[in-house]
């Protein structure tokens, strides 16, 4: 069946005009900006050895905050059922709460002169997510992003 010429153009327009309207509406819906509220940060020492990490925090490229923590190296298990403690601490995010940004956590490890980038993933389904930051055995930082409702993990005592 072939249609006359203004049917088909018709037909073509409004075709082209519902393409587009779902392009554009998935690509509102399927497309992340990457701004997300940063929750907590933790920092923990899993060496032997003591180390100072130092932490800077960017909000869309702007430094908001920085800080320089001590922490001990892992603790001896005191017995069999021990396994012995790492040392941690919690920034204070008074600096960041609440706000929605890019975020990049930069850290160097002691006297170390290189900083890491630490970039929570943009894909993420959660408007709020925190980061932890663990130190390795050999002086290297590796960090993990879970959401803000599981961390920090509550203890039950």
């Amino acid at each position: 069946m072939v249609l006359p010429f203004g049917k088909r153009q018709t037909v073509l327009t409004f075709l082209m005009g519902f393409l587009v309207l779902i392009a554009g509406c998935s690509a509102i819906i399927g497309e992340s900006d990457g701004n997300v509220e940063l929750g907590q940060i933790t920092v923990e020492n899993s060496d032997d050895t003591g180390h100072t990490i130092h932490v800077l925090v960017e909000s869309d490229s702007e430094p908001v905050y920085g800080a320089s923590v001590a922490l001990d190296g892992i603790s001896p298990p005191a017995n069999e059922s021990d396994f012995g403690s790492i040392d941690s601490a919690i920034l204070n995010h008074s600096a960041w709460r609440g706000d929605s940004a890019n975020w990049t956590v930069y850290t160097r490890v002691d006297s170390n002169t290189s900083w890491q980038a630490h970039v929570p993933p943009a894909d993420t389904e959660s408007d709020c997510i925190s980061v932890r930051l663990i130190i390795e055995t050999d002086a290297t930082v590796t960090s993990f992003t879970p959401v803000c409702a599981s961390w920090p993990p509550t203890t039950n005592t």
